[in-house]
């Protein structure tokens, strides 16, 4: 096959027109061709504002050469250009099916979804090379009544249902309806950046932009203003182009798009891609990360949250070997995001990972944390565990626990919790404080635990009794050393508390601490999330959220 080129389908814009690139490696963003079938017409989607309307069956005919072709390795080739509507490149197209090639167009007018359109006054080299089988395949589909020449007017009335525009969406109103963690299924139709999907849902194909939950990838920025276009049309697509859409309404490829000589087979890398808009450092091999696994596939999207702008918030999954991937976490592996503290505390799960993710590619230096520099945090990781006896409660979030192996007694806090302070010689109880050292008082002490020591954090000097007791030794550099874990009673019956943070943020005597994304964090940290948000519900928390004695 001379002048033929080998690429993988990345997009498919219609039933006749689809986006492929050339091969790639790592991150690098691969240069892209967009090819319309040689004299194929496929009927038309109408733009996303509503201004025009599907041509009958456009959608059956999109999706089939999707389902067909999206991410397959095709070989291709340009058989010629229409000048007038911009050097718009029409070719041919062959999916390897084995040892077998399928040549595409053919297929496509074989089950009804195109019209082949023959050139009767121009130059015959304006046409595909195989048009007498493409003219025989349209016979035999016309004769069967197949794809769009199908005479049912029940079929065509159901291929022009009405589709909601963006402008008719709510986020908040289809999320209320719809449910926390409920999954919905929708085809990804562009990919506005990295973390920031737009999606048809399925099957009303209503139009909707859904941000990925915990992430966020650099910007793409502002998008550059159009350029001109041809006004001459040719094929019925050259007028859309000069709206910077083509005629069912997606991106037009800008000017001085890449030939078919610049695209081989292994690809070159797109780095001098860089147009006006000021996108951020690697926003778009984000953006192309993203496009690879995502544009054009089904995926599922479990809801998580909405914003005040009314931006929709959800856990993003694609296939990926036939099973599903969290595209968030795929992000976060490879460093081309970053944890968002308020989007990951929408999440119903999943959020701790995506933090520990986030930490492994700040520690090997992976994307944009190439230059990443650890902040002084004042904390220390502790992985030790120890069985003791609960020997004193000195406040809501702090025991005196005496480790029965070693002996000794170890004053612990508890990870990501505060409760208010019990009071001391000099200073008075807040308020609450002592309710909340009662209650867990009467919870814990002389019961055995299980300890679990997650993390210390250095604190200013502290005056003695302060908080009811005296305060950790001194560091060599003059700073008080507080010791965080997670405990847990032994011999809880079913039912029963187990978990000492659980407990006194379940019952509102204490509130979760919101971390920096670099800080340390308890190992429970969601359930923790989780459960304040349930006392927030009922109105259990007496900090915040209600001011009442509960237990």
């Amino acid at each position: 096959m001379a002048g033929w080129l080998r690429g993988k389908v990345k997009e498919v814009v219609s039933g006749d027109t689809l986006v492929i690139v050339g091969g790639t490696q790592g991150l690098t963003v691969p240069q892209e061709k967009r090819l319309t079938l040689s004299s194929l017409i496929a009927p038309r989607l109408g733009k996303r504002d509503g201004s025009t309307r599907d041509e009958p069956f456009a959608w059956e005919s999109r999706e089939f050469l999707r389902k067909k072709l999206i991410g397959q390795a095709v070989v291709f080739r340009v058989d010629y250009v229409v000048e007038v509507a911009g050097n718009k490149e029409f070719g041919s197209v062959f999916l390897q099916q084995g040892q077998q090639q399928e040549n595409i167009a053919l297929s496509i007018v074989q089950n009804g979804w195109a019209k082949v359109r023959e050139v009767t006054g121009g130059p015959q080299q304006k046409q595909s090379p195989y048009i007498e089988e493409l003219l025989k395949a349209q016979e035999a589909a016309q004769n069967g009544q197949l794809g769009l020449w199908n005479k049912d007017p029940s079929a065509i009335a159901a291929s022009l249902g009405a589709i909601p525009t963006p402008d008719e969406f709510n986020a908040m109103t289809f999320f209320g309806s719809v449910g926390k963690g409920k999954p919905i299924a929708g085809i990804v139709e562009a990919v506005l950046n990295g973390s920031t999907l737009r999606l048809s849902l399925l099957p009303d194909r209503t139009p909707l932009t859904v941000a990925v939950a915990g992430v966020q990838c650099p910007s793409m920025g502002k998008r550059p203003a159009a350029t001109a276009a041809p006004t001459a049309d040719s094929n019925g697509t050259a007028a859309a182009e000069a709206n910077g859409t083509d005629a069912n309404g997606s991106a037009a490829p800008a000017s001085g798009a890449v030939t078919a000589a610049s695209i081989a087979a292994s690809g070159v890398a797109a780095a001098a891609q860089q147009g006006p808009g000021g996108a951020e450092p690697l926003a778009r091999e984000a953006k192309w990360f993203t496009e690879s696994r995502c544009l054009n596939r089904e995926v599922r999207v479990v809801l998580e949250g909405v914003d005040k702008y009314n931006n929709l918030f959800g856990s993003v999954f694609y296939p990926e070997e036939d099973k599903p991937a969290n595209l968030a976490e795929a992000l976060m592996q490879t460093g081309l995001a970053k944890a968002v503290e308020w989007s990951l505390n929408m999440m119903t799960n999943g959020a701790m990972r995506l933090r520990e993710m986030e930490r492994q590619a700040k520690q090997q230096k992976r994307g944009i944390w190439v230059n990443y520099v650890p902040q002084n945090t004042g904390q220390t990781k502790l992985s030790d565990s120890f069985l003791g006896k609960v020997v004193e409660v000195v406040s809501g979030d702090t025991l005196v626990i005496k480790d029965v192996n070693a002996g000794v007694e170890r004053r612990v806090s508890l990870s990501s919790v505060r409760a208010p302070r019990a009071g001391g010689r000099d200073r008075a109880p807040e308020p609450y404080g002592l309710d909340a050292r009662e209650f867990l008082r009467k919870k814990l002490i002389g019961k055995d635990v299980t300890v679990k020591m997650e993390y210390t954090r250095k604190i200013g000097p502290v005056m003695p009794g302060a908080d009811g007791a005296a305060p950790a030794a001194p560091t060599a550099e003059g700073r008080d050393v507080m010791a965080f874990g997670n405990v847990e009673l032994n011999n809880a019956k079913e039912g029963e508390d187990r978990n000492a943070s659980e407990m006194v943020v379940a019952r509102g005597f204490a509130s979760v601490v919101r971390h920096r994304s670099d800080e340390e964090r308890s190992s429970v940290y969601e359930t923790l999330l989780e459960v304040e948000e349930k006392a927030k519900q009922v109105g259990l928390s007496m900090l915040f959220w209600f001011d009442g004695l509960l237990i």
